[in-house]
């Protein structure tokens, strides 16, 4: 079972409105076996909201007395809180979320979103391919669905590319570099509306404090690498540099460094290393038989 405890700030801005959010939030993970794990979360915080009337074009031709935007009407920081929860299965991941469930003193929101995605990893390249459906139920307007696809390289360089139901195009690109990742989506109006709003920009910013557990996980995916990379060598080998007695004896380190990770391991952890457990017991496989005969 893990635990995991961290901070979002949002902003949010679109011409004149100005939306702002802090919150922390709090998940629980349950393992149910090697292939399927179940995580609860919780966020609580504060939301504000704010009209700034510099940022609405050609207000001068509005009505100034109009208390909307002379009387603070849409001024307003409330509380806010949410739940959610995702199931893994394998490669399979499908979520619910009420992300605004409490806000203020209204009444619990009708807000839902529910989204199913799967990975496909190819075992022969670090790339992998990510279709996600998700589906928002939002009060008084449209609900609304998207269909997007992520392409993920070595787990380090990502992009995505999307539709919405609106008729919305959305473009990602970004990376992850274990403790701190960037990424920059941009969503192209394509309705009636696109001739008095254009399309909106998000960046997104995240850095992570691993836990003992985390760093153990880092530092097994980083021996793993080194054995890919000196076995590499061995294998495309053609100055005779290593002798039978030097293979077997790497062999047998990977496969002791082995036994290990699969004791420590769990299923999120699994994930990440087991495309580097494929490609060394391949190339286990070759310099077997590359230094047997």
């Amino acid at each position: 079972m893990n635990q995991g405890l961290g901070v979002r700030v949002v902003s949010d801005r679109r011409g004149g409105y100005e939306v702002d959010k802090y919150d922390a939030v709090y998940s629980y993970q349950i393992q149910l076996d090697d292939r399927q794990d179940l995580r609860f979360g919780i966020s609580a915080g504060a939301i504000t909201n704010k009209l700034n009337t510099s940022g609405i074009d050609n207000i001068e031709q509005l009505d100034q007395n109009d208390p909307t935007l002379a009387g603070g009407y849409l001024n307003e920081t409330n509380f806010i809180a949410g739940v959610g929860l995702v199931y893994d299965f394998d490669n399979l991941q499908v979520g619910l979320s009420a992300p605004h469930l409490v806000q203020g003193s209204e009444a619990l929101s009708e807000y839902i979103v529910g989204s199913a995605s799967y990975r496909y990893d190819f075992e022969t390249t670090p790339i992998s391919l990510t279709p996600t459906v998700i589906y928002q139920n939002i009060p008084v307007l449209d609900n609304q669905f998207d269909v997007l696809l992520k392409g993920e390289y070595d787990e380090k360089v990502w992009a995505m590319a999307g539709y919405r139901s609106n008729n919305n195009l959305t473009f990602g690109l970004g990376f992850d570099l274990g403790p701190f990742g960037l990424g920059y989506a941009y969503e192209m109006s394509n309705s009636d509306l696109e001739t008095i709003g254009g399309g909106s920009h998000e960046i997104v910013i995240q850095v992570a404090f691993k836990s003992e557990k985390q760093k153990k996980k880092t530092e097994l995916v980083q021996t793993l690498d080194d054995y890919v990379a000196r076995f590499d060598a061995m294998i495309n080998d053609q100055n005779n540099n290593y002798n039978r007695a030097q293979v077997q004896s790497e062999i047998l380190q990977i496969r002791a460094e082995l036994n290990k990770l699969d004791a420590t391991n769990d299923k999120g952890a699994a994930k990440i290393v087991e495309k580097r457990l494929i490609t060394i017991e391949q190339q286990i496989m070759e310099l077997e038989k590359k230094y047997n005969k």
